[in-house]
């Protein structure tokens, strides 16, 4: 017995739905995480942005450096691309070891990936140190 062409195109017809309202939900969920850091940073940071803002990661020039609870520094860095002051959380083996020669100074230009928190800061996973500008060489 073979299944007529209309069941067939039924079941495509579903399938290529559960595939569209997953996609959909994927980007609510992605939405949603984007739109909850931007709220928190407000929260903690006393002014809104003034768009959404990259939670997982900054580029731009450390403004200011500090050592903070457990030997994790907290560096402030003035986001290029977003035009904001993130301020990401370094933790104690990313700085200065024997597998990490790192050295963050004031002035640097950095690039940072990692996790945020719920206080609006990024917790530091990968830290590049990048050239500066064209315009300081």
């Amino acid at each position: 017995m073979h299944p007529s062409k209309t069941i067939i195109w039924i079941i495509v017809g579903i399938a290529g739905l559960v595939v569209v309202l997953l996609a959909f939900r994927a980007g609510v969920m992605v939405g949603y995480h984007q739109a909850e850091y931007s709220d928190e940073w407000e929260h903690f940071h006393g002014t809104p942005p003034m768009r959404l803002l990259n939670d997982h990661g900054a580029a731009g020039v450390i403004t200011a450096i500090s050592a903070v609870r457990d030997a994790t520094s907290t560096v402030t860095i003035h986001d290029a691309h977003d035009g904001v002051d993130k301020i990401v959380l370094v933790p104690a083996g990313m700085m200065n070891t024997a597998s990490s020669t790192i050295s963050l100074q004031i002035g640097q230009n950095i690039a940072v990936i990692g996790v945020p928190n719920t206080q609006g800061e990024i917790i530091a996973s990968i830290i590049r140190l990048l050239p500066p500008p064209p315009s300081q060489q």
